[in-house]
């Protein structure tokens, strides 16, 4: 794994972000909303940078294999760090930055004027977490016991750790497909609270 563009990626974009903020204040003061925005778009990144982590090492306990054979890392064979572990946070940064980014445009101001506080956005940033992880758990648990004998049955054998390596891409199948159905109801019940205010 060796994506050189990831850090002028990463610091072109921060320095945007940067060049916005400061010029937001310049114009409107500490008053202006969009320090509190940016604050929820970085601090759901980096979320979803340690969750990646988290969950890469996770993976790669149960089937090393996985990251060598099929992310292409063959260090993954002897370690975790730093090779899968930064392919975890490149992996997840984007979901999470992107995933705040929805919720803030389904709370934008309605023809009101109305929006969520932010300790109610919060509250409602947990479904594609809690709903990833609910997905993940069943799709893993799903393939650890039923990938020994479908494998079995179709090839005639199971090689060393297949039914690992089988079980951890279901379980990143379900993490993602449980990101995208949890954000989902995440900015449903965004815009139907903001739609319940005064």
């Amino acid at each position: 794994m060796n994506d050189w563009t990831f850090r002028y990626r990463l610091v072109v974009g921060l320095s945007i972000f940067t060049v916005l903020l400061v010029m937001d204040v310049a114009n409107h003061g500490w008053e202006s909303k969009r320090p509190k925005e940016y604050a929820f778009l970085f601090g759901a990144a980096v979320f979803a940078m340690a969750y990646g982590v988290m969950h890469d090492y996770l993976t790669w306990s149960i089937s090393h294999d996985y990251f060598v054979h099929g992310k292409g890392i063959p260090e993954a064979s002897e370690r975790f760090y730093p090779e899968v572990m930064k392919l975890g946070m490149m992996a997840t940064w984007s979901v999470g930055l992107g995933g705040a980014a929805a919720m803030l445009v389904a709370n934008n101001p309605d023809k009101f004027g109305r929006t969520l506080a932010y300790s109610l956005l919060l509250k409602l940033a947990a479904w594609p977490v809690a709903v990833s992880v609910i997905t993940e758990a069943v799709l893993g648990t799903g393939a650890a016991l039923f990938a020994t004998p479908i494998l079995q049955s179709t090839t005639g054998h199971v090689a060393a750790n297949r039914t690992g390596f089988f079980t951890v891409w279901a379980m990143h199948i379900g993490a993602y497909a449980g990101f995208v159905l949890g954000l989902s109801i995440s900015v449903i019940k965004t815009v139907r609270a903001k739609r319940r205010l005064p």
